[in-house]
């Protein structure tokens, strides 16, 4: 999952989103949680100051098209998988306190939707710098 944060400008919100899914070989039915591994040391880089929050809803393989991640996927009564109407900052390591149900073969989806956004209060250090985060799903299957 990539953001477009080129253009970027303290106020603005970047999405993207994430499908993941069982393989139509796997024999059981399975949870999934995700957790962001945070930023160590993120010093005044852009890192120390993004945030970022992230819903999810089920779906199929065939309704995956249809998913959207924009703002509105925040609006009404989400399922939160990381943040709540808070949003969470990057530089924050962070396991998800919910669990995902996967179906067996293929035959459901889990969409993941992430709003990360740059505050109105980041530092004119924060220009020109990057920030690297990587979230991790761990999946465990379920019998029955």
């Amino acid at each position: 999952m990539t953001f477009d944060a080129g253009n970027m400008f303290p106020g603005a919100k970047s999405y993207a989103k994430v499908f993941v899914r069982t393989s139509s070989t796997t024999t059981m039915n399975g949870t999934v949680k995700v957790s962001g591994g945070g930023i160590t040391n993120p010093g005044t880089t852009i890192g120390a100051s993004l945030a970022y929050r992230a819903v999810t809803q089920s779906t199929t393989t065939s309704g995956m098209g249809s998913v959207t991640c924009t703002e509105n996927s925040f609006t009404g009564s989400p399922t939160y998988a990381l943040g709540t109407a808070s949003r969470i900052p990057l530089k924050t390591a962070i396991t998800s306190g919910s669990t995902q149900s996967l179906s067996k073969q293929a035959t459901s989806v889990q969409a993941y939707c992430f709003e990360v956004v740059l505050p109105d209060t980041t530092p004119n250090a924060a220009q020109n710098t990057s920030a690297t985060h990587t979230w991790t799903w761990s999946a465990e299957s379920v019998a029955g």
